[in-house]
């Protein structure tokens, strides 16, 4: 249906793919990149750390209210742990994107006045947090992922939101 709306055959469309695998890691690596595009924008205005933290809250907010997306990206991970080929491509494609959020958190850091931070550690337990807070904060709170993504950053940048 998707194909054909675009005035494609369905063989035509899929042959740009490997797989439906290759088709799902693309999706997701394209949205994601999509985000952290406007992640650098935000991040790198004029505005100060603690403004482009609520800022990317309302985002992340607005992206995991979009309740099948979160589960989408969910379910390739759980996927790629059953699939060692598809695995290896969705490792390669994480990669890229957790260089990229590293690249995002330094800058913050650096803004912050915090250069001594450790932008991989934060990254890859942000990376962890994110993927738990999406499957379970439901469960155990009615506060917004996105606010508490952007709580635990400004603890970790030690931001001071009563300034």
């Amino acid at each position: 249906m998707i194909a054909s709306a675009a005035g494609f055959s369905r063989g035509a469309f899929y042959s740009n793919y490997e797989d439906k695998h290759d088709l799902l890691a693309e999706i997701v690596d394209d949205s994601n990149h999509v985000e952290i595009d406007a992640w650098r924008k935000i991040i790198c205005g004029p505005q100060s750390v603690d403004d482009a933290l609520a800022v990317i809250a309302d985002r992340f907010n607005n992206y995991t209210s979009q309740r099948d997306w979160p589960m989408l990206v969910a379910e390739i991970q759980i996927e790629a742990k059953r699939n060692p080929a598809f695995e290896e491509r969705v490792r390669e494609r994480g990669e890229r994107t957790l260089q990229e959020i590293a690249e995002l958190i330094g800058i913050l850091a650096r803004k912050a006045g915090k250069s001594d931070l450790d932008v991989e550690g934060v990254t890859l337990t942000l990376r962890g947090l994110v993927t738990g807070l999406v499957l379970h904060a439901s469960e155990f709170t009615r506060r917004p992922v996105g606010d508490l993504l952007a709580g635990y950053l400004r603890s970790v940048l030690r931001i001071d939101r009563s300034r």
